[in-house]
């Protein structure tokens, strides 16, 4: 029991359980603790409060316990008699206290020692009343700052001269922090602007939203500052990738700055900045990260991550192996070649930048003549099947629309793709409703031989031969000519050939009809297709590409 006494340093805590149980569901247990001190307590209190310090210190030392030397320090200490309380604050191994008279022994006058030993025992009030009584606003402010209460240091402050703007920023600074904690982010806004404290008046207005007012942080800050740093991590987790940049470049961290606009996908930017700071790591960083991209079955991602970085080949590549997939799933012609298209001005982007770089100014002609023959080819072969998409889609609106010759002569465009497209079937639909049947019976001679069609298709297709040419003698109506621009040799309008001299006559986009004289034609400035000038009255975008048609663009010599 004695050991137990001492470790509850001669206190004893007991539960009236009766009462407990006699109470209600929730009774308050403060009421039901009960506080029992033990004999030596309370004769050593009572001989402190009515004898004297000698008495009390004989019977501690008859009874002695770590307790009881710390009340008669105490004690000795509020009655200055410094020598008892020092070896009284020994034999309870008290170290503070040690220290506490060390530092009274330095003082001479008595109230400036009562009020250290008011602080001491927590009247900090008082010890601050007794400090002001002498004149020592300094001590009462140690005192308030040691506590940690700047609010009442300010007051101390404005109480008297001498205080300097960078204790009271020091203050105001404290204070800030103080509502920062609380996560009051106006008030700590207030207070570190006072302070002029850049650090913590960006995690202020950070907590507020406020993020305008957080940029301009970034100019009242000097050049190659810390802090900028962190200023650059904030902006960017916000979204905010040009200031973010501003701010690491400020910093002069150039890898930061391009870190910043690769997690925010800004691939424009950060390849940009890496050319510019001459960093040939970021073509790596691209690839892996296009890689990653591809791995994950985001080929979307990786086709505009590219793009942002002015990777325009390597785009166009990835959105042709999705324009194959729609292939392979027989997806809608139009949206196949949506996707040709856009590859398609991928690569024309391609082109642009390589003739910009160029000195000169080199023409589209000579800029293909110089590229790498395969990727030549790649472009080549882009557009080649956004062509025979493209008139697939005009030879069955044509034939919809009841323009039969039209769309005749567009599905005969048609067979410069048939390594695209199969175009037999529209070719002899269009022909037959033509009335060319002539060339419907070559068409339905090539379906035919066709060898991958199966038996019973073949079949029907001789039964429809029989039936139409049984009815129709296998000629053409009247065929119209025109004069080929180069030798004027007559040639039929659906002639892509002239006969003659072999020049080729350019498809026109619009109509689908050849263009036996070029001269003049209008060319778009995106695909760098042509059509016939009175085609175009009345369009608003390229039949092909769908690009804006610029007024100043007129009609150009190909």
């Amino acid at each position: 029991m004695a050991k137990d006494v001492k470790a509850y340093q001669l206190e004893i805590t007991g539960v009236l359980l009766d009462d407990i149980i006699k109470g209600g569901a929730t009774p308050n247990v403060k009421e039901h603790l009960v506080q029992l001190r033990v004999k030596s307590l309370r004769d050593t209190e009572d001989l402190l409060a009515h004898v004297g310090i000698a008495e009390a210190k004989q019977f501690i030392e008859d009874n002695p316990h770590p307790r009881l030397w710390r009340l008669l320090a105490e004690a000795s200490l509020k009655k200055l008699d410094l020598e008892t309380a020092e070896a009284a604050f020994v034999r309870c191994s008290n170290y503070p206290g040690i220290q506490l008279i060390k530092r009274l022994r330095t003082i001479q006058l008595e109230a400036l020692q009562r009020a250290e030993i008011g602080a001491f025992f927590g009247e900090f009030d008082e010890a601050e009343k007794l400090y002001m009584d002498v004149d020592r606003r300094d001590c009462a402010v140690r005192l308030r700052q040691t506590l940690c209460d700047w609010f009442r240091t300010v007051q101390l402050y404005r109480l008297g001269p001498g205080t300097s703007d960078q204790q009271m920023e020091n203050a105001w600074r404290e204070i800030g922090h103080h509502y920062m904690n609380m996560r009051a982010w106006d008030s700590a806004k207030e207070y570190y602007e006072k302070a002029h404290h850049i650090e913590g008046l960006m995690d202020a207005l950070y907590g507020l939203e406020q993020y305008d007012e957080l940029v301009g942080c970034m100019h009242k800050l000097p050049e190659k500052s810390p802090q900028l740093a962190k200023l650059g991590q904030m902006l960017a987790t916000v979204g905010m990738c040009e200031q973010a940049v501003a701010a690491s470049l400020k910093l002069g961290d150039v890898k930061s700055a391009v870190s910043s606009c690769i997690g925010l996908r800004q691939w424009g930017l950060a390849v940009e900045l890496a050319q510019k700071y001459k960093m040939p790591q970021i073509n790596t960083l691209l690839s892996k990260h296009a890689a990653q991209l591809l791995q994950e079955g985001k080929l979307p991602e990786a086709i505009e991550l590219q793009r942002k970085a002015g990777r325009y080949l390597d785009s166009a590549r990835l959105l042709l192996k999705m324009a194959e997939a729609e292939v392979e799933k027989k997806s809608d012609y139009v949206r196949i070649k949506q996707l040709y298209v856009l590859s398609g001005l991928l690569a024309e982007e391609y082109i642009e930048k390589q003739m910009a770089l160029q000195a000169g100014g080199p023409s589209r002609a000579a800029v293909l003549a110089q590229l790498n023959p395969d990727d030549a080819v790649l472009i080549e072969q882009i557009w080649h099947h956004a062509e025979a998409y493209h008139y697939m889609l005009l030879a069955q609106r044509q034939l919809r629309s009841g323009l039969l010759h039209s769309a005749v002569i567009s599905a005969l465009r048609l067979r410069e793709y048939e390594d695209v497209l199969d175009v037999e079937v529209l070719f002899a639909l269009a022909c037959c409703a033509d009335r060319s049947f002539g060339t419907c019976s070559k068409a339905f001679i090539k379906l035919e031989a066709i060898e991958t069609i199966s038996e019973g298709r073949r079949l029907q297709y001789e039964e429809l031969a029989i039936s139409i040419f049984s009815r129709y003698d296998p000629k053409d109506n009247k065929v119209k000519h025109v004069s080929c621009y180069t030798c004027e040799t007559p040639v039929a309008d659906c002639s892509t050939l002239c006969p003659s001299c072999g020049n080729r006559f350019p498809p026109c986009i619009a109509s689908g009809q050849p263009l036996t004289n070029p001269t003049g034609a209008w060319q778009c400035s995106g695909c760098y297709h042509v059509a016939h000038p009175l085609e175009m009255t009345s369009r608003k975008t390229c039949p092909l590409c769908h690009r804006l048609i610029a007024p100043a663009k007129g009609a150009v010599e190909i």
